[in-house]
């Protein structure tokens, strides 16, 4: 799997090069891990075969080490650069065993073989910045500088075969001709997807090599070597995961897969010095009980090399799994996370190229500009966005005479005025966690309660249904709403909160439901995305079919959106 981490001390940059990465994970005198060029950006360069010391720090520095000038143009002072990033691709555990203590040189050269075609597919992600007129986007540029260095062991000195990755923060422009800072973004987006090629390219190595492979959590194992074994020799992934655990129950919170990376770089060991490869490997036998190792000696001499065969074309069946897979839970997808579900199903049998062909034939998948969707979702959204239109100047305004109490903040009386003030059927209402939009909500209620106007509170989770009643509001969940089905007039006012976590079946439920009455969609605009089919990744293009001139709210803190505005909060995270 990948990992990935951003590296920003340049005075550190040629001692991690000399100690880490030329050296495996211990400290061994003459024993050095040479690394290799790799991407289209380093060819460009005239980089070849193995690293040299000087070459990576010519790069750090941000010069052509073989002109030795300058670059690209540094947008940023010395101590904020990016001097590299680092992605690291390791194997099963399974294999590393066999690689490295059991001395199989084939799954050592199957390890690099797919690594290589793994990398060269976040290569396509790379990309950088844009300026223009004031604004700004990322341009893909498809190319990287980067040298690869595989390692044998972890810092435990357990088996651990991988390999980094140290992509350098250069791109070539081919639009403005030029080399220029990288941005690694999309490449971070697309980390899964990178990895699912690697286990499927693994994957299809060691069949031909003769082993057989069985599902793991994740991934795959090769079959053969037991559990206890494998947790044996997984002395670093279970410090990491105690590391990661105790970051988590201290900050009160599930870590990013970026944090979780950077919290496991930062708990490393240091490494061991004085000792050899070979006595590295001693130490492995060591630790396996003798039927243990001629098990695996036995498994290891055993495996024939075998062609590959296909017995059927796997790629269509895994994408329409796919289909079903990903778009249960968005509306809209980047092509690289439809491709990463596909390649999970059968790893080893998949051919990457004809899948990429299979999706482009689809007849079921739409490209959108912000991925793919499929005909019947975007069915579902045009249908959600006309019966938004439909409402606007549909109603009376509930309360336009209505005076907040004066000590609420400024934006909290401005969103409330604009609910009170619309004639639009459904409003939005978002803030930030803590921004004062529960007290907004709040007042909502009193002004309703001077209209004899009932409220009727609900929200997607029991949890945050459970937080509405304890702050006063008589709530119910989404479901038990949607199931009751009760009669709602114009004479009712329903309130979503966390809108965002809804998905857009669930959505058009509601909207089918509140077609008579009026509909206030309240949520955190950084809010988790829906657990079920995310409608926020398609507010822009649903924005663009409402742009019909209506003043929007004035924006801060918490705001209050109609359906003439540009975002009225239906497709808000």
């Amino acid at each position: 799997m990948f990992t990935a981490v951003a590296h920003k001390s340049l005075a550190g940059a040629e001692g991690y090069f000399v100690e880490h990465l030329s050296q495996n994970d211990y400290y061994s005198a003459g024993e050095i891990r040479p690394g290799q060029w790799i991407g289209s950006g380093a060819q460009r360069l005239g980089l070849k075969q193995n690293v040299s010391r000087e070459q990576f720090r010519a790069l750090c520095e941000d010069r052509n080490p073989q002109k030795d000038d300058r670059l690209t143009q540094r947008q940023k002072k010395e101590d904020k650069r990016r001097v590299f990033y680092e992605f690291t691709c390791s194997a099963p555990k399974s294999g590393s065993l066999l690689a490295v203590t059991l001395d199989d040189q084939r799954l050592v050269a199957a390890h690099g073989e797919a690594t290589r075609i793994a990398f060269r597919e976040l290569e396509t992600f790379a990309a950088t910045r844009v300026r223009k007129q004031g604004n700004q986007r990322d341009r893909t540029t498809g190319n990287l500088v980067a040298a690869a260095f595989t390692h044998t062991s972890s810092r435990a000195l357990d088996p651990q075969l991988h390999t980094h990755f140290t992509v350098f923060n250069a791109t070539f422009d081919e639009t403005e001709r030029r080399w220029k800072a990288l941005q690694a973004g999309k490449m971070y987006d697309a980390i899964r997807y990178g990895t699912a090629v690697y286990r499927n390219e693994l994957a299809k190595r060691v069949k031909q090599i003769g082993y057989q492979i069985t599902p793991a959590k994740h991934g795959f194992e090769i079959e053969g070597v037991s559990d206890g074994v494998l947790k044996r020799f997984s002395k670093r992934s279970q410090e990491a995961r105690r590391v990661v655990q105790e970051m988590e129950q201290k900050l009160g919170r599930k870590l990013s897969n970026n944090a979780v990376a950077l919290a496991v770089h930062r708990s490393r060991a240091k490494k061991i010095k004085g000792i050899s490869t070979t006595e590295v490997r001693e130490r492995q036998l060591a630790q396996l009980q003798p039927d243990e190792l001629q098990a695996l000696q036995k498994l290891s001499a055993s495996v024939q090399p075998v062609g590959l065969v296909r017995g059927f074309e796997p790629e269509n069946q895994a994408l329409n799994y796919a289909v079903a897979y990903v778009f249960e839970r968005k509306s809209v997808v980047p092509e690289h996370e439809l491709l990463g579900a596909a390649l999970a199903q059968h790893p080893g049998e998949m051919d990457l190229p004809t899948l990429k062909a299979a999706v482009k034939r689809s007849a079921d998948l739409v490209k959108t500009e912000h991925g793919l969707s499929t005909a019947q979702i975007l069915a579902t959204e045009l249908d959600l966005i006309q019966t938004v239109n439909a409402g606007c100047d549909a109603l009376a305004p509930l309360h336009p005479g209505y005076r907040p109490a004066e000590w609420l903040g400024e934006d909290q009386k401005r969103a409330i005025y604009h609910v009170l003030r619309t004639g639009d059927r459904i409003t939005g209402l978002h803030g930030l966690a803590g921004t004062g939009k529960t007290t907004a909500l709040r007042e909502l209620a009193t002004a309703c309660a001077e209209m004899k106007i009932e409220p009727l509170f609900c929200a997607p989770t029991a949890a945050a249904t459970e937080v509405l009643r304890k702050e006063g509001f008589e709530a119910v969940t989404l479901q038990s709403l949607l199931l009751s089905k009760p009669l709602l007039s114009d004479r009712r006012l329903v309130v979503l909160d966390e809108a965002g976590a809804v998905g857009i079946d669930d959505m058009k439920r509601l909207f089918d439901l509140a077609r008579d009455a009026r509909l206030v969609l309240s949520g955190d605009t950084g809010q988790h995305a829906s657990v079920v089919r995310d409608p926020a990744a398609t507010q822009s293009r649903v924005s663009q079919g409402r742009r019909t001139g209506c003043a929007e709210a004035p924006v801060g803190s918490v705001r209050a959106t109609g359906a003439h505005g540009c975002d009225c909060g239906i497709f808000q995270r």
